[in-house]
């Protein structure tokens, strides 16, 4: 079986999904294939005009997360029209009625949106997609940034659901205790920008292994739940700073593998990391736990071979 994979590539699990799923559907140009794979993310738009454009073929879509389908603050007008408008094109991608819909268990309500649509859906969980991490001063050294110094990593596109928006003044109320390494997940030019503003103090990595092995800490200040990240961080031995979003108090214990502030409380936020970044007993103690971190989530391994074996048996 061949297969075409459209919008994987901007997503660290994507990329790694994309290569374990082609080793059963080879992969193809999208004339050739007979089954074309979706991944889902703040791309709406793009992802329902392929959809839209791919009637003729077997399509299998996955997405993760509702990325703030239901707010968890307060909304002006205009905010609440610009997301009408966005989130109408994640409901015209379930209005398409793909073969196959695999949605993410990260309690943000994707399974009710599916059965509002009367969609056929498999849920897939939070994986753990990296099992292991490089030596932290030679991929300090390999990434050319300071040595020394304790470094907060930090995912994201530079939007609001990422909480770019705000990310200027929690590292403002931090006072230089920490650095920061960001991984970007798009529009790089407004991260380079900013580390660029921001230089000697915000640096980059786009090698995601590279990213994660240089850390001593994560930042979520996500308005929305994404599991896969938190899990993964986490079970990695990086404690977590998080806002409750959707799904972030199912993973973090408070004070035990990481912190929770109130949504979205800025100072409490820069707060804990603050004090994660401040006290090296309390950092190995969190990370410690973390490593010891064991809800059953499946190995990206799983997750692909369940994706696999559904998509397989609908086709034939």
């Amino acid at each position: 079986m061949r297969g075409y994979f459209y919008n994987f590539d901007r997503d660290p699990e994507g990329k790694i999904l994309k290569e374990l799923l082609s080793k059963t559907f080879n992969e193809a140009d999208l004339k050739g294939a007979d089954v074309v794979f979706v991944y889902v993310d703040l791309n709406f738009e793009g992802c329902f005009n392929f959809l839209r454009k791919t009637r003729d073929k077997f399509r299998v879509v996955l997405i993760d997360s509702l990325y703030e389908r239901f707010p968890l603050r307060e909304l002006s007008l205009m905010q609440r029209l610009k997301k009408w408008w966005k989130y109408r094109f994640l409901d015209k991608i379930f209005e398409e009625r793909a073969n196959i819909y695999f949605v993410g268990d990260d309690n943000s309500g994707i399974d009710v949106i599916t059965e509002r649509f009367s969609i056929d859906y498999a849920l897939i969980y939070p994986s753990k997609f990296v099992n292991s991490l490089n030596d932290k001063v030679s991929t300090r050294k390999k990434l050319g940034i300071p040595i020394n110094g304790v470094y907060v990593g930090y995912i994201c596109f530079p939007t609001e659901e990422f909480g770019f928006d705000i990310f200027r003044e929690i590292y403002s109320l931090s006072k230089g205790v920490f650095k920061v390494l960001i991984y970007p997940l798009d529009y790089k030019d407004r991260v380079y920008k900013l580390s660029e503003d921001l230089k000697g103090k915000v640096f980059i990595s786009e090698n995601f292994l590279d990213f994660l092995s240089a850390v001593d800490v994560m930042m979520f200040p996500y308005r929305f739940g994404c599991g896969k990240y938190l899990i993964n961080s986490i079970s990695l031995g990086i404690p977590v700073v998080s806002f409750k979003g959707h799904c972030a108090d199912r993973i973090i214990k408070h004070g035990w593998n990481g912190f929770i502030a109130e949504n979205f409380s800025i100072d409490e936020f820069a707060h804990y990391l603050v004090l994660l970044s401040s006290d090296p007993i309390l950092r190995e103690t969190l990370s410690k736990n973390c490593l010891s971190y064991s809800y059953g989530y499946p190995t990206i391994e799983e997750k692909a071979s369940f994706i696999v074996q559904w998509t397989a048996s609908a086709m034939q």
